[in-house]
Formats: C-alpha cells, sequence, structure tokens
C-alpha cells in the first residue's frame, strides 16, 4: 500500500503538476513567470527572424516583447569604443553631452575602429588573425543589437594615444608619445576611420556613421568627409595643452 501511494505522489509531481502551471501560463501570459523569462532572454520573433541589419520600425513592433510604440527619437544609437580605461569615463560623458545618455549600445574592443579599417590603413601591413577575430566580434555586436533595436546612427570613437594602433600598425609612423606629434595622430586615424566606415557600410548600407576621436581632456572631433576636416563636436573638461583639439 505504502509502495502505491508513493508512486502516485510521484506520478502527481512529474505529471500533474507541470501540467498546471503550463495551464495557468497560458491563461495568464503576462505572469510573473513569463515577465522574468523575457528579461533573460531574446525575444522569440528577434531568434526566428535572425540577425537582420535592415530591421524597420514596422517590424520591430511585431515583437511581442516590444509592444509598445517606439518613437524614432528614442531609439539608440550604436558605440564603437576602445578598451583603454582613460577613455570609458571620458566617451560616456561625451554621449551624456549629446544627449545620449542611456541611449547607446557600446561595443569596446582594442583600437576602436582598428580592426575595421586595418588591412587598408598601412601599406605593410598584412592581413592578421586579431585585427580579423576583432572586426568579427564587432559586426557580431551589432547584428545582435538589432534583433533589439532598430538602430539607425553608429557612432565610431578612436581615441588619442591609442596603444592598439601604436603596436599593429607600427610601419605607420604613429606617435610614439602623448602629444608628440598631434597632426600625424589625427592624420593616422582619419585613414583608419574612413576605411572603417567603409567597411560598415559594405555591411550595413542603410546606416548613419559618425566618425569621432576623443582626446585625453574628453573634447571630440568629428570628420567631415566631404571637406576633409576635422570640427570640434564637444568640448571636454580637460585642460591639457596636449590634447588633439586644445587649441581648436
Amino acid at each position: 500500500m505504502k509502495k502505491i501511494i508513493s508512486i502516485i505522489i510521484i506520478l502527481i509531481i512529474i505529471i500533474i503538476i507541470p501540467i498546471f502551471i503550463y495551464l495557468m501560463i497560458q491563461k495568464n501570459p503576462n505572469n510573473k513567470i513569463l515577465n522574468d523569462m523575457s528579461n533573460n532572454i531574446l525575444p522569440s520573433c528577434a531568434i526566428r527572424r535572425g540577425y537582420d541589419n535592415k530591421i524597420n520600425i514596422e517590424d520591430f513592433n511585431l515583437c511581442p516583447a516590444y509592444k509598445q510604440k517606439i518613437e524614432l527619437s528614442d531609439v539608440p544609437v550604436f558605440a564603437i569604443s576602445c578598451i583603454d580605461f582613460r577613455f570609458d569615463y571620458l566617451a560616456s560623458k561625451f554621449f551624456k553631452g549629446i544627449g545620449l545618455q542611456n541611449s547607446y549600445f557600446n561595443a569596446s574592443v582594442a583600437g576602436a575602429a582598428l580592426s575595421l579599417g586595418y588591412t587598408q590603413s598601412c601599406s605593410c601591413n598584412k592581413d592578421n588573425k586579431d585585427m580579423n577575430l576583432l572586426r568579427d566580434n564587432l559586426v557580431k555586436n551589432l547584428e545582435i543589437a538589432l534583433t533589439l533595436q532598430p538602430i539607425r546612427e553608429i557612432y565610431i570613437i578612436n581615441h588619442q594615444d591609442c596603444g592598439a594602433i601604436r603596436a599593429f600598425l607600427s610601419c605607420s609612423g604613429y606617435p610614439e608619445y602623448l602629444g608628440s606629434n598631434n597632426k600625424k595622430e589625427i592624420e593616422i586615424n582619419s585613414i583608419i576611420l574612413k576605411n572603417a566606415k567603409k567597411y560598415m557600410l559594405k555591411k550595413f548600407p542603410d546606416k548613419i556613421i559618425k566618425l569621432c576621436l576623443i582626446d585625453i581632456n574628453g573634447s571630440v572631433g568629428n570628420y567631415n568627409e566631404s571637406t576633409n576636416k576635422w570640427n570640434k563636436l564637444f568640448n571636454g573638461s580637460g585642460n591639457d595643452a596636449k590634447g588633439l583639439w586644445y587649441y581648436l
């Protein structure tokens, strides 16, 4: 008799309780269990659709996990910046200063734009597996972000005194020390950023790409390709005369 009772209890645990939970979930799709799940995984519609860089507002609003109406002004941007710890806080101040605080996806990678335009940025360098890995990682991060938000703008932000550029593009003549040759540094970063933009537009032709260069003071220059000139986009709080945009 005891054995039969034990078997019945086990069957209740294994079969009946899961069925009861399932029926409760179906009855109330807005319950806490589903809400908790939706906060930890990609929405199912994004998984079914895959990584499509041509997501538009209408398609995006079909996503069950994001039923709310999305205004174009609320769509975050995608930012590519370097891992250098000196510039993490400065870059966040920049985004706050231009009204994008808490409104950007940040992909941090050594050299920022370097891996995207590596093979075209220096005459003596060859295809590099590390650069290829970093480049593919950036692309994948953006593809995933596009399943979550219909991103339109990409900010590529290089920085002054970049160790990755110095190491991987040694043939370019990149300045050895901070502030030792700002003109040359700006010139090399211009080439890298332009090549990075070309690569990204091949992958994501419908995106708006902004090329930026942040200096040791936190000031940010924006590159205008039509005039081949840099304009100061944001004034940082630092006052180091070695900064790229100190006198601009």
